[in-house]
């Protein structure tokens, strides 16, 4: 990040991309002047520029800070009709589920049926597609409650639906260090979606060290585990469930950066004595694969 001294506004974001192949790539976000409405500053032009040459030029023509938007102009065309649901709810077994797919193909929501109420593992990128998760979570098992949600992590893409749950009266296992940011997630709503997300207050279940057993009816139950010392965040939780002897986790492993330290680091917990004996792996960023599959990837 380049700041200009004098004023201490940003004038430049670079970005350095190694390729031992064609050689490091660069990329250069250049902000130019500036346009100011209602009090916040915008830069009135940005220049890209890639290896040195520029790629693109984008300039601020009109400018409105948090304009009154018409839901009238996001209504569906008369004459036309839902596409219907091309991933839909899948059963991997003993409770299990999955949905793939969601937030344009870039994630997978798992939800557990522990019998008398439902848990899901991570709130999606947001309300938008946490609702359609509760949408198909009902169209599998009904109105079963769902009683629990699991947060790995309090990155966006996996807490930023979290409002849709805590409305439903839903439980948020989580660590007490993300307490605050989630409760902020949980009272803001997009503009767009004409719903009001004041006045939740999340019930929190925190994780502290020890797992923490969530169990429901005719034996179901699921175990949240903290682990820490991990890169990507710390701490992180992941879910396993006996039943179906699978092992959810988020961000941890996934299928577009598979070989990252985390990934060899959960292995690594995996094969310590008094570990979750997990024979599937489940994840929000990979496809489902057996545990012999992991073990071999993340060595």
């Amino acid at each position: 990040l380049h700041i200009a001294r004098a004023d201490k506004r940003l004038r430049r974001v670079e970005v350095f991309i190694p390729d031992p192949l064609r050689g490091d790539d660069s990329v250069t976000y250049d902000f130019e002047d500036e346009v100011v409405a209602a009090g916040v500053s915008f830069p009135k032009t940005i220049v890209l520029r890639r290896r040195g040459g520029v790629f693109t030029i984008s300039r601020t023509v009109e400018l409105e800070v948090n304009p009154a938007l018409d839901a009238a102009a996001f209504a569906m065309p008369a004459g036309l009709t839902p596409l219907p649901d091309p991933y839909p709810a899948r059963a991997i077994g003993n409770g299990l589920y999955e949905i793939g797919q969601t937030d344009n193909g870039e994630w997978y929501a798992q939800f557990l049926d522990l019998g008398d109420a439902v848990a899901v593992f991570d709130a999606t990128l947001s309300e938008e597609d946490a609702t359609d998760v509760v949408r198909q979570i009902k169209a599998t098992l009904g109105a079963k409650p769902i009683k629990y949600v699991v947060l790995s992590h309090a990155h966006d893409d996996h807490v930023a639906g979290i409002g849709v749950y805590v409305a439903l009266g839903a439980k948020v296992v989580t660590t007490r260090e993300n307490a605050a940011l989630v409760t902020r997630y949980a009272n803001v709503s997009s503009r767009l979606d004409g719903v009001s997300a004041r006045g939740r207050t999340p019930e929190f279940v925190f994780l502290d060290t020890a797992p923490i057993d969530i169990r429901g009816t005719n034996g179901r139950s699921v175990t949240v585990y903290r682990l820490n010392g991990l890169d990507h965040v710390r701490p992180m939780l992941v879910a396993y469930y006996p039943p179906a002897r699978t092992l959810l986790d988020a961000d941890i492993y996934s299928d577009t950066a598979p070989f990252g330290d985390d990934a060899g680091r959960l292995a690594a917990w995996l094969r310590r004595q008094g570990a979750p004996p997990a024979e599937w792996i489940a994840g929000t960023h990979h496809r489902m694969l057996s545990a012999r599959e992991f073990q071999a990837k993340a060595a």
